[in-house]
């Protein structure tokens, strides 16, 4: 995640996401772990804000209209995920905000897990999304992406995990899904089959989910919840194995 990301295309969904799948109260405690990384400004993304343009407001409001509203703010002041987190679109969420120590990565992410022990839904945010052969996590962009080891800490520590993954041009989505569940369910091993809900705003995404048993109904709930309502212009799902 960038600061000069918050409130674009991809956090609406995102945030609309994670308040669907956290249900109607009492609701799944939540924890976001931003994977923080110092903004890239030659990179010319980023910039996906024209869903809060008047001629498209009836189109994106009607999914979720006080989040559209609190990112409207967001994006017309200071872009950072401060202000995310002082808007409470996410409730009372736990946050861990400091930026991603590729040098010391154990200890940034030991400071991840207490920061968000105890939250029932974790939400991983990496710019990319899993780890790829070509970039080691200790790089200089290892930043940009999560472990399958740190997925693993954070579903065992007890939480149902969720998680930001960008996909590829090349290849069809439903076979970069299959796969990367398959690498999940392998390097992970959750109880339940992993799953995803692809994103169609903005660039191509999904939203990877790994359940524990005991949160699987509410989150289950959520997402009849999610596909039942205006959001299901923006969202396909769930997609899991073949």
């Amino acid at each position: 995640m960038q600061n000069r990301y918050a409130g674009d295309v991809g956090d609406f969904g995102k945030y609309g996401l994670l308040r669907c799948l956290c249900g109607e109260p009492p609701r799944l405690s939540l924890g976001v772990v931003w994977y923080l990384v110092s903004d890239e400004p030659h990179v010319q993304d980023g910039k996906h804000t024209r869903y809060l343009a008047r001629d498209r407001e009836r189109r994106f409001r009607a999914s979720d209209p006080e989040l559209y509203d609190a990112l409207r703010k967001v994006v017309s002041d200071r872009r950072e995920i401060a202000a995310v987190e002082r808007s409470r679109v996410l409730g009372d969420a736990a946050f861990f905000s400091k930026p991603v120590d590729t040098g010391n990565r154990d200890a940034w992410l030991r400071e991840a897990l207490n920061a968000v022990a105890g939250r029932e839904l974790v939400f991983l945010d990496p710019d990319n999304g899993l780890e790829m052969g070509a970039t080691r996590l200790d790089s200089p962009h290892g930043g940009k992406f999560c472990g399958y080891q740190e997925v693993r800490e954070f579903f065992y520590a007890g939480a149902s995990v969720a998680l930001h993954q960008h996909l590829g041009q090349s290849d069809p989505v439903e076979s970069q899904v299959a796969w990367l569940c398959r690498e999940l369910t392998g390097k992970v091993a959750p109880p339940l089959p992993p799953f995803a809900l692809q994103f169609h705003r903005g660039t191509t995404r999904v939203f990877l989910v790994l359940l524990q048993q005991r949160h699987a109904e509410t989150i289950r709930r959520g997402i009849k919840r999610l596909m039942a309502s205006p959001w299901h212009k923006h969202f396909t799902g769930p997609l899991g194995f073949p």
